[in-house]
């Protein structure tokens, strides 16, 4: 059974946390420090009674990579908390989709080379006054790997005006970074786009006109049978077999979740689906996916 976070078997280089931590952003004392945040905000001001955006920047140096929070071979997922001023409501991270990764030994992850950016949404009080400056801090848990792997920590700072009521907050210096993490993000696939067939415990994923298909299980999802993980296949047609997995609670059925990548005719992946399955024997709420291919 694939796990969330199992040890990578590269060499791992164990560095004291104290000095990889760098309050304020950057963390980058030396070769044990390959990650630096930073925190930043998607509009020049927040505005009272309005959800406002802000953004976790993640960004290994060149040639490090760090981990997606999903089923994996191997490495352990970044983490990150947000902490901001009494009354401002933070939500959960919009993470945009991974890259799949060969590692060293043939090991294959899906991981996040260069900046990757973690969209926080934050609702503001009402209340807060205009002009006032707000701070809020992010903390980063990251085990990068490139010829050896290093765990560590890292935090950035972050202070933000409080704008007019009923002003229109004009985007900041940092905005085009949102505009390209949200071009990565997993949607709901529109209803014809995903067919999607069961055979036993075989799941079809068919994406017509498709280059190639790239799945990423999701923690909580129905177990994988085979490795690597994930999975790609060149064509508009993959197949994946998968086993009820023994952490789901008794009375709830198994699903199959996870992001599906789609590369176009240039070879990139160019769009990206949310997707959650129930597996055969087991349904159970919020299916967003689409049973409606081969043998539907």
């Amino acid at each position: 059974m694939l796990t969330p976070g199992p040890f990578i078997t590269l060499a791992v280089v164990i560095a004291p946390l104290a000095g990889i931590a760098a309050a304020g952003g950057a963390c980058r004392a030396d070769r044990l420090s390959p990650v630096q945040a930073r925190l930043v905000a998607e509009q020049s001001a927040l505005v009272p009674g309005t959800t406002g955006y802000l953004g976790v920047v993640i960004e290994p140096e060149d040639g490090w990579h760090v981990y997606w929070p999903g089923l994996s071979e191997a490495g352990m997922q970044v983490t990150y908390s947000i902490k901001g001023p009494e009354g401002y409501q933070t939500g959960q991270a919009q993470w945009p989709a991974p890259e799949r990764y060969e590692e060293t030994g043939g090991i294959i992850n899906s991981v996040y080379h260069g900046p990757t950016v973690l969209i926080i949404p934050v609702q503001v009080p009402a209340s807060a006054p205009p002009g006032e400056s707000v701070a809020f801090e992010a903390t980063v848990g990251y085990f990068a790997c490139r010829d050896v792997c290093v765990p560590g920590e890292t935090t950035a700072s972050l202070s933000v005006q409080v704008g007019a009521p009923s002003a229109d907050a004009k985007p900041s210096a940092d905005a085009g970074l949102f505009a390209a993490a949200r071009r990565r993000h997993p949607v709901a696939p529109p209803k014809g786009t995903v067919e999607s067939a069961w055979k036993g415990q075989e799941l079809t994923l068919r994406v017509p006109g498709a280059a190639s298909l790239l799945f990423h299980p999701s923690i909580g999802s129905a177990d994988p049978v085979e490795s690597p993980v994930p999975w790609e296949k060149s064509g508009d047609t993959l197949a994946v077999r998968f086993q009820p997995n023994p952490a789901t609670p008794a009375g709830e059925g198994n699903r199959v979740v996870g992001v599906l990548s789609v590369g176009g005719s240039g070879g990139k992946a160019d769009r990206f689906f949310q997707i959650d399955l129930p597996m055969p024997g087991g349904a159970s709420p919020g299916n967003t996916g689409e049973n409606n291919g081969p043998g539907h």
